[in-house]
């Protein structure tokens, strides 16, 4: 038995204890087959072109970019960001390792300051202390109300 597409000679398949079927495909085509999903977005080379020339500056410059491209090309606004970052051009938070000193000193201030107190003090964002307080186990010690950490 030959492959429809390239020729090549296959044989037969078998699926889980049932009789044999007439296949028509080698498995390369098979394969080549599956992956020709059809694509909602079409994305083309003009766009990358346009958002490199433009996709720079501040929130607002982003944004009118961005309002301009979806009018443009008719495709959402998040397909749009999701290519941005693919391209490199979002912009990106360093973000800094936790030292012991730094768990040290959250150890001894949770449950006596507001996690907001205790965010200003190590210079990181409120939402990464209340993160690191989870990771760490203290969850099912403490319930966080607004911007308390309240001992249950």
């Amino acid at each position: 038995m030959t492959c429809v597409v390239c020729g090549r000679r296959i044989e037969e398949g078998h699926r889980h204890g049932q009789p044999p079927r007439e296949a028509r495909y080698c498995l390369k085509c098979r394969a080549d087959r599956r992956r020709q999903a059809t694509l909602k977005y079409t994305w083309r080379p003009e766009y990358d072109a346009y958002l490199k020339a433009h996709y720079f500056g501040g929130l607002n410059r982003r944004f009118r970019v961005l309002t301009r491209m979806v009018r443009m090309s008719g495709l959402p606004r998040w397909y749009i960001k999701r290519q941005a970052a693919r391209l490199g051009l979002t912009m990106h938070m360093d973000r800094q390792p936790w030292t012991s000193a730094d768990l040290n000193l959250l150890e001894r201030l949770v449950g006596r300051v507001s996690t907001a107190t205790i965010a200003k003090r190590l210079h990181r964002p409120e939402s990464s202390v209340v993160n690191k307080l989870k990771l760490c186990g203290r969850a099912h010690n403490f319930s966080y109300v607004g911007l308390e950490l309240m001992w249950c």
